[in-house]
C-alpha cells in the first residue's frame, strides 16, 4: 500500500492529477470514513469531515515529505486534527443523531435491537474517552498500527502510546462493565 501511495503522489505532482486523485480518494476514503465514525455515528458528518481531509490532501500534497514518515501517518494526522476542530466546535451539543429505527420496535426483532443497543453503548463509552486516547485505540485496534506509527500520528512517545491504549482500555471497561453485567442479570 505504501508503494502505491507513493506512486499516486508522484503521479499527482506531475500533473496527472484528476486520475490519480480519484485512486488516491477510492483508496483512502473508507478508512478516513471509518475512522471519523469513531467521533460521530451521523453519516453526513462523517461524510463531510472525509471530505474536509481530501480536501486538506490536495491542497498541501507538495508539502507531503516521504522522509518525514508514510501517506498513512500524514493523511491520519491530517483526519485526527479535523476531528478534533470537529468535536471542539460540537463540544456544547450531543452530535449523535438518533437512530429512527430503534424508535420503531415494532418493527424490528427484539434480539436486533439489543444488538443495536449494545453497539450504541459501546460507541457512547468510546465517545466518552479522551480524544488522544480514542484516538490512538482507533488506529491500534481498528487500523493495526503500530505503536510507533501511533506515536508519529499523536507527535508522541511509544511510551506514551501504550499509556492510552492502557488508560483507553480501563476507561471502556469502567463504562461497560456495569452495562454488561446489567444485560446478563435480565
Amino acid at each position: 500500500m505504501v508503494e502505491v501511495d507513493e506512486e499516486l503522489i508522484a503521479a499527482i505532482l506531475k500533473g496527472n492529477a484528476d486520475e490519480k486523485v480519484s485512486e488516491l480518494y477510492l483508496r483512502w476514503h473508507r478508512p478516513i470514513s471509518t475512522y471519523f465514525y469513531s467521533f460521530t455515528s451521523n453519516p453526513q458528518d462523517v461524510e463531510d469531515l472525509t471530505q474536509i481531509v481530501f480536501l486538506k490532501v490536495i491542497k498541501n500534497i507538495k508539502s507531503f515529505r516521504r522522509c518525514k514518515g508514510k501517506f498513512s501517518t500524514w493523511i491520519y494526522t491530517i483526519a485526527r486534527n479535523t476531528a478534533l476542530n470537529f468535536v471542539s466546535q460540537k463540544q456544547s451539543q450531543k452530535y449523535h443523531d438518533a437512530n429512527p429505527i430503534l424508535n420503531n420496535s415494532d418493527h424490528i426483532p427484539e434480539n436486533r435491537m439489543l444488538e443495536q443497543e449494545k453497539i450504541e453503548a459501546i460507541r457512547s463509552a468510546i465517545n466518552r474517552l479522551k480524544e488522544n486516547q480514542k484516538t490512538a485505540l482507533y488506529l491500534r485496534e481498528y487500523q493495526q498500527y503500530s505503536y510507533q506509527e501511533i506515536a508519529k500520528i499523536l507527535d508522541c512517545s511509544e511510551g506514551a502510546v501504550k499509556q492510552l491504549l492502557f488508560r483507553a482500555r480501563q476507561g471502556l471497561m469502567k463504562q461497560l462493565v456495569p452495562y454488561f453485567a446489567k444485560e446478563g442479570m435480565d
